[in-house]
């Protein structure tokens, strides 16, 4: 199992309902019927940093979501919410779950 971490925040004036409702269907339209997809959490902390927290089966399934995610029209009103700029990802192996 590979969790998948990206780190980002929201354009200024971004409406955070408006947000959450595009990542929510985002999430329900494409995210969930990928293959290897097992779950998925986002988290807002101090300063607006938002964390979208995924575990994929592999890193393969991890990796070609992401390569693939850009170019889906239905995603792009939700990712153009987010600033780019700020955008950090990570992947790593499950090494221990409680």
């Amino acid at each position: 199992m590979v969790l998948e971490v990206a780190s980002f925040t929201l354009v200024d004036g971004t409406d955070v309902d408006a947000f959450l409702h595009e990542h929510t269907k985002f999430h329900t339209d494409w995210v969930a019927t990928q293959p290897g997809f097992v779950k998925r959490v986002t988290t807002c902390g101090d300063g607006g940093v938002w964390k979208d927290v995924v575990t994929w089966e592999s890193l393969d399934a991890a990796l070609t979501a992401m390569k693939t995610i850009g170019g889906i029209e239905e995603g792009q009103a939700w990712m153009s919410m987010m600033d780019g700029a700020s955008i950090n990802m990570y992947h790593g192996e499950i090494k221990f779950e409680a």
